[in-house]
């Protein structure tokens, strides 16, 4: 199939739940904006969406692998799961704010056996993040898959232009106008990962990942470490 353009879902629920995550930012405060529980409510249906559209391309799910981006593309990890996927690949990959660049510590084990790679990153902006993660797996015979909440034209083109990257699907659930100076997608929703996780009881989420055999041990860690950190 030609995929040169974005995979952009529909549906009356699924855009109630984008303005949901969308409300506040940017003219209120912070604490006025849609946050925390309400906000993963909301998004994780999103997510759920984006999920279900990506498995109607998946043709062997025990041969698929969800690229994880610490600690914002956490969230796809369930959804997935409930569709089937058991693999999943970590970053502890951050975005360096005065270069826009991707800075890496940490990149888990790829299966050997793993076919289709399913890079998720809930917002698509600039796409360092996701390039960053397509050009550190090996590529050969291997096909890709591009997901997001929310993209912006200029992520979807660094992601058409990666030379290697041959037709590969990027479905996402809203297209914004266009990145600011800084980066960010406007309109945008803000920092995805401080509204998701805000108010979280982290080691309770955490260790629901690790029983459901999405991190293990030594993952959970390093996200630990990860989100004292960013708080």
């Amino acid at each position: 199939m030609d995929y040169t353009e974005p995979i952009i879902i529909k549906s009356q629920d699924l855009q109630s739940n984008l303005e949901k995550i969308s409300f506040g930012y940017p003219d209120l405060s912070f604490e006025k904006q849609c946050k925390g529980q309400e906000f993963r409510k909301a998004a994780n249906q999103i997510i759920y969406d984006v999920a279900l559209k990506t498995m109607s391309l998946i043709q062997n799910p025990d041969k698929t692998a969800i690229a994880l981006a610490w600690r914002s593309s956490l969230p796809f990890a369930e959804s997935f799961k409930e569709f089937g996927i058991s693999n999943f690949i970590h970053f502890d990959i951050s975005r360096d704010e005065e270069t826009l660049q991707p800075v890496c510590t940490y990149i888990s084990e790829i299966p050997e056996h793993i076919e289709t790679i399913v890079i998720s990153d809930p917002m698509l902006a600039t796409a360092g993040t996701a390039k960053f993660m397509y050009e550190n797996m090996d590529q050969e015979n291997r096909n890709f898959i591009f997901t997001s909440l929310i993209s912006a034209p200029e992520g979807i083109q660094a992601i058409q232009n990666i030379e290697k990257n041959h037709n590969s699907p990027i479905i996402t659930a809203r297209l914004d106008s266009h990145l600011d100076e800084k980066g960010y997608i406007v309109p945008g929703i803000g920092d995805f990962g401080d509204k998701w996780f805000y108010d979280l009881n982290i080691n309770e989420y955490l260790n629901k990942l690790q029983q459901a055999q999405i991190i293990n041990s030594n993952d959970k860690k390093l996200l630990i470490k990860r989100v004292t950190e960013t708080n």
